[in-house]
């Protein structure tokens, strides 16, 4: 089976969905193919970066495919978080079906009511 593609770049930058409730903001990551063990996920500063490493063409794989327009082997992805609105040591993450899950919560606001003040 010969099958032929005009496409000749290949980027391997996954596409992120992000999704945003009152109490956390939740990044979805595509990365079909991948194990938990093959991600690293850090902060600095305000700058969430997921990175990815997997060694590819093994004895299983090499030479198998006809044609391969996803890999995912290896990627940087930064994303720019609010400046002091998320709790950076409470971020987690989670990988399943091809989807790495990054969830960022929201720093609790505090709302302060007007006072008055009796002078005595």
């Amino acid at each position: 089976l010969a099958i032929q593609t005009s496409e000749s770049v290949t980027v391997n930058i996954p596409a992120a969905n992000i999704a945003e409730t009152d109490t956390e903001y939740t990044i979805y990551l595509a990365v079909p193919g991948l194990e938990k063990k093959d991600f690293e996920i850090g902060v600095e500063e305000d700058v969430l970066t997921v990175c990815a490493d997997k060694k590819t063409d093994t004895e299983e794989t090499k030479g198998k495919f006809n044609l391969k327009e996803y890999n995912f082997t290896a990627f940087k992805r930064t994303f720019n978080l609010p400046k002091d609105l998320v709790e950076k040591d409470k971020i987690t993450a989670a990988y399943d079906a091809g989807e790495l899950r990054i969830t960022v919560p929201k720093k609790e606001v505090v709302v302060y009511k007007p006072k008055q003040i009796e002078v005595k």
